[in-house]
């Protein structure tokens, strides 16, 4: 019972108080210090247990319990659409003061609306639901990182209560501010405002939209790409005709559908990802849509504040970011509306998309490859880009890489492995593998291992220096899992002398190949050539030992 005050004195004093100790008393408050139980006298000496604070509480519990009849005692339930304001869920919460921001927001947007509704029909379930499903809208697409985020919000609801009896009508009015919000998130509560009051069907539509378990709310991305979103910039009050308002309704259902056959509950669907990444590699042959992570870029994953697919779908208020944020929101549209694309046979179709790429850029070989993809650290799919050479260097298996700090792949060693060890033969290796690089310490390589040549078994390193813009192999000896361990054999050196190789350190064998103009493929099929000069000499060298042994 201590706590359910706590959360009533808590968001009343956020509320209504304000001054220098504002936030101070409010991380008291909130439990973020020291101080667990939180006395009588503290509430007082804070002045938080004014008239106003005593009436709601009485009024708000005089709602909430039945107070006749066989459920006497029970929860009073108001809200006839639980996904917005579970009130029960929320109840249960604030008796153990787990809310978070948005959800003591919540908490005290009811609170408000309970008690100052009069009378014995006092509480409206239509008006209550509509209040509460704006509420909930506008928090669960803000951003709470301090007290003061809650606070502004806090202070906005207690505002906006007085308009909960019609709150459609009154953001349907441009003239009525709605503050400490997205921009975007009021306009996007504006225009569903508007289609709601024209017809069930469009409330219908909106709350199916907004109830999926992904959106949450936020579906201002069907708005935009229905183009009701550029309607409502030319007209703030949407009034089309009936013929128009069906074109518009039929393109809201078909993205609907269409975003529904995409994102499940959790994010996009397990089968679009799996170990073929259809959805990541179909998006990406429409555009870059990659999020800039300091100096990485991710590939977006499901549920991130910054690197997910609903980041990516939202857009934000920054002027200086929107163009981007639209480049990226337009990707994902060119793709569903590709003639390709079927929302009935998603993962066909995804692959098809795939197949009829044919562009040469940095994006070839992550759609051509899902290992590049698959690879990434599931935490955000990180990759480094190299301004110097404008191309992507490093697959992060983590969130950074650096001095005996992280796992990664490096990209051009990577690719050259996965073109090369598919149904390809290296004889005498039998092995062809790949080992991830750890903190740039210990660096990615594609190798070749185990060629046997008389007593010895012989592995061949192969890397790409990123620094110099070379390629280098290195021949040597492996013993168990040790590296060069001996000296490679003279006829062996002299051998491979001839291909190239510096031979001045007889337990390593070294040949550099530097990058020229041409595109990373032509450079590594030049590589791989070398590779089978050097394969045809040491065979001719195994066969040889072979003959005279026997």
């Amino acid at each position: 019972m201590m706590n359910f005050f706590r959360v009533f004195i808590t968001n009343h004093y956020a509320a209504t108080r304000s001054g220098a100790d504002h936030v101070r008393n409010l991380q008291v408050l909130l439990g973020n210090s020291s101080e667990e139980h939180l006395s009588f006298l503290f509430y007082e000496k804070l002045d938080c247990l004014d008239i106003e604070f005593a009436i709601s509480v009485v009024e708000f519990l005089n709602r909430i319990v039945r107070k006749e009849g066989k459920h006497a005692a029970d929860l009073q339930i108001y809200n006839s659409q639980p996904f917005y304001y579970e009130e029960i869920e929320y109840f249960i919460s604030a008796l153990k003061n787990s809310l978070t921001y948005a959800g003591r927001i919540r908490f005290y947007a009811y609170v408000l609306y309970l008690s100052k509704a009069h009378g014995a029909e006092g509480v409206h379930p239509e008006e209550l639901e509509q209040w509460m499903r704006v509420v909930f809208n506008l928090t669960e697409n803000q951003a709470y990182n301090n007290p003061e985020d809650y606070v502004a919000s806090i202070q906005e609801i207690k505002r906006l209560v007085e308009y909960s009896g019609d709150i459609y009508h009154f953001l349907t009015q441009e003239l009525n501010s709605v503050k400490s919000f997205t921009q975007l998130q009021i306009q996007e509560e504006r225009i569903k405002a508007l289609l709601i009051l024209r017809s069930e069907n469009w409330k219908s539509a909106i709350y199916e939209a907004e109830q999926h378990g992904y959106f949450k709310g936020q579906i201002g991305f069907l708005l935009n790409f229905s183009g009701i979103e550029d309607a409502y910039s030319e007209h703030d009050q949407l009034s089309w005709n009936f013929e128009t308002n069906d074109l518009y309704f039929d393109k809201f259902q078909e993205y609907k559908m269409k975003m529904f056959a995409i994102f499940g509950d959790t994010g996009v669907k397990a089968e679009l990802v799996a170990e073929e990444f259809l959805w990541h590699r179909a998006v990406l042959t429409k555009g870059d849509y990659l999020l800039s992570k300091g100096k990485y870029w991710s590939f977006v994953v499901d549920n991130d504040r910054d690197y997910s697919w609903k980041r990516i779908l939202r857009s934000s208020d920054l002027g200086k970011y929107r163009e981007t944020e639209e480049k990226h929101r337009g990707v994902i549209k060119d793709l569903i509306d590709d003639p390709h694309f079927n929302a009935n046979d998603i993962q066909q179709s995804l692959s098809s998309i795939i197949t009829e790429f044919k562009e040469e850029d940095w994006r070839t070989n992550f759609i051509k490859f899902p290992q590049l993809i698959a690879c990434l650290g599931k935490t955000h799919r990180l990759i480094q880009w190299d301004d110097d050479t404008d191309r992507a260097v490093y697959l992060l298996d983590g969130m950074r890489l650096g001095p005996s700090q992280g796992i990664y792949y490096q990209m051009d060693s990577y690719v050259f492995y996965l073109r090369y060890s598919k149904d390809i033969k290296f004889e005498p290796f039998s092995k062809i593998d790949y080992y991830p690089g750890k903190g740039l310490d210990v660096p990615a390589v594609a190798y070749l291992d185990d060629c046997s040549i008389g007593d010895d078994s012989y592995a061949l390193y192969i890397f790409y220096k990123i620094q110099e813009q070379k390629w280098e192999l290195r021949l040597f000896i492996r013993v168990g899992d040790e590296e060069a361990a001996r000296e490679v054999p003279g006829v062996i050196r002299k051998a491979v002398g001839t291909l190239g190789f510096d031979t001045s350190d007889p337990k390593n064998l070294r040949l550099a190949i530097p990058v020229h103009e041409s595109d990373s493929e032509t450079m590594q099929d030049e590589v791989y050539k070398k590779i089978l000069d050097i394969c045809t000499v040491l065979l001719e060298i195994q066969v040889r030992l072979q003959t005279i042994t026997c």
